[in-house]
């Protein structure tokens, strides 16, 4: 059962603008147990920010979209229904020293947020909303990626010591494999990515793969569902990946 909450929303006049038919009730669900705020500012974007049952609402005063609203109350709708996999990320990265240097806090919250999208976008389109609003950079082809062409050439070196992986290379794969899985238009052909990011390490490809799928497979709303045990296997999986390389930052090259 919820626990019902008091909301003193700041900045309430502008909810004519950010609700509409097809949020208002998952909006008057969330604001049940959950105590949420809205921000409205000069942001490059919207966001959110979230701490126990807290939560800041960034919106672009000159950019008040439901949709992006609506974008950002799924996140803390995920939350609400007790799914926190960027906590989980981060608390299982944090178990070894390998997997802390891989894992910035950039790339947990590339991560976290990608899954996120991923549980978020079925629902974004059963209220009704179009697939092209659901994020900004919809457009965005994420197979053409600047740093990718830095990761083909510096994921690893020969060395005395034998091969040398870069802490930032390894971080740079993982980001940029999960934001194209998550890429919700269906134009882009990410085949020749992928067949690229295989060709720089296939066994790393594989590991990430196995655990986007489990992602996939996994139910929020079954009672016997886990993203902890999904997730602690991935982290295991790629701790034994990391045990016998030479794993450096820039600064030790």
């Amino acid at each position: 059962m919820f626990r019902r909450v008091k909301n003193q929303i700041r900045n309430k006049k502008y909810l004519k603008y950010l609700l509409d038919e097809k949020n208002v009730e998952l909006w008057n669900r969330l604001i049940n147990t959950e105590n949420i705020s809205i921000s409205i500012g000069n942001y490059s974007s919207y966001g959110v920010y979230s701490k126990n049952n807290k939560h800041i609402i960034y919106v672009q005063f000159d950019n008040l979209k439901s949709s992006s609203f609506t974008h950002e109350l799924l996140h803390i709708y995920l939350m609400q229904v007790g799914v926190y996999i960027g906590g989980c990320l981060k608390i299982n990265s944090l178990s070894d020293v390998k997997l802390h240097k891989i894992f910035s806090q950039d790339l947990l919250d590339n991560i976290s947020n990608n899954l996120n999208h991923i549980k978020m976008l079925p629902l974004f389109l059963e209220l009704g909303y179009d697939v092209e609003d659901f994020q900004d950079d919809y457009y965005l082809d994420k197979g053409k990626n600047e740093d990718f062409h830095l990761l083909q050439k510096g994921f690893c070196f020969d060395s005395y010591k034998g091969l040398v992986y870069l802490d930032k290379a390894i971080d740079c794969y993982i980001g940029i494999y999960f934001s194209a899985k998550a890429c919700p238009n269906k134009s882009f052909d990410y085949s020749k990515f992928y067949a690229d990011l295989k060709n720089i390490d296939m066994h790393l490809f594989v590991i990430l793969e196995n655990y986007f799928e489990d992602w996939l497979k996994y139910d929020y709303t079954d009672k016997f569902g886990s993203y902890q045990d999904i997730t602690y296997n991935f982290m295991s999986i790629l701790k034994s990946w990391c045990e016998d390389k030479i794993i450096i930052s820039v600064g030790e090259v």
